[in-house]
Formats: structure tokens, sequence, C-alpha cells
């Protein structure tokens, strides 16, 4: 498992524990049914049952990926009881994501995936600022990829902590 943080999401590991993989969070039962759905595999594309009910045939790798990263993904902040500290939401999304990381591993061993996660605390000082959030995604890394917009470039990213994990 490869790991690749931004500036703002090291300094939330700093706050919660550095080793990803350790940290636990209880699921609630709506979460654990998005992330432990079946995968559908159609068309050269994965995703999973509980997001997306079928995939579109694509004639590159690059929209291959791009389906994948648009379509696999949810907040799980959406899942999580009411907290009042949001930090809450980043614990759930990397659970989330490692849980992933590991299923889709054990899955296809002979495929590669890159799952991100991204958060953002509401920010006190602004009353117009979005509520926090949580994101997870995920999409298969294909040999003809390309990363054109720069979403490999995390530290690009200066409102959301990004992790990505690569396995």
């Amino acid at each position: 498992m490869e790991i690749k943080t931004n500036h703002l999401m090291n300094q939330y590991l700093d706050r919660i524990g550095k080793d990803i993989t350790v940290i636990s969070h209880p699921l609630n039962t709506e979460i654990h049914s998005v992330i432990n759905a079946d995968f559908l595999e159609m068309n050269d594309c994965i995703t999973l049952k509980s997001l997306v009910n079928s995939n579109p045939e694509f004639s590159s790798d690059s929209q291959k990926c791009w389906w994948e990263y648009n379509e696999n993904h949810f907040h799980p902040d959406w899942q999580v009881i009411e907290s009042k500290d949001e930090i809450e939401y980043l614990n759930v999304a990397i659970v989330c994501a490692v849980s992933l990381a590991k299923r889709l591993k054990s899955t296809y061993p002979l495929k590669s995936f890159r799952i991100l996660v991204s958060f953002y605390e509401t920010d006190p000082n602004d009353p117009d600022s979005a509520l926090g959030s949580s994101t997870v995604r995920f999409y298969q890394v294909r040999k003809d990829f390309t990363d054109e917009p720069g979403l490999r470039q995390l530290d690009r990213y200066q409102t959301d902590a990004i992790l990505e994990i690569t396995v």
C-alpha cells in the first residue's frame, strides 16, 4: 500500500495519528453496505454496485479512469451520526478508504487501484463557508491513463486535505 498526502492532510494526520491503517471508527449499517457492496465489472470498468448499476463502453483508458473516478465516490460524512468535531468525518473516510483498498487488492490482485480521500472543515471565521465534508473515491490504474488535469499533484489542492492510497 503506497500512501501520498498533501500538506493539509499531513496536518490532520498529525492530529489523529500518522498510521492510517490503525485508525478505527465504528461504521453504521448504511456506510458498511456501501463499502462492502459487490463490485460490478462491465466494459473493463470496476464500480461498486451500491453506487452504479451499469458501466458504459469507452474507447480509451483515460475515459475509463475518469468514469470510475467520478462514479465511484461517496460522502461518508452523510452517514455519520452528527458530531461536533468534523474530524470524525475524516476518520470515517479513512476507515472506508483502507477497507476498500484491502477489498480491491484481495479481489483483483493483478490490478492496481487508487483510492482517494478528500476532506475539509467548516471555516469558523467565514459564516458563508461550506459545512465540513469528506469524500472517498477510487479508480483502476491503467497503463495508458494520462494525468491530464494534474489529479495526482496533491499539493495543488489548497482547501482540501487529500490522501491517496495506491494498491
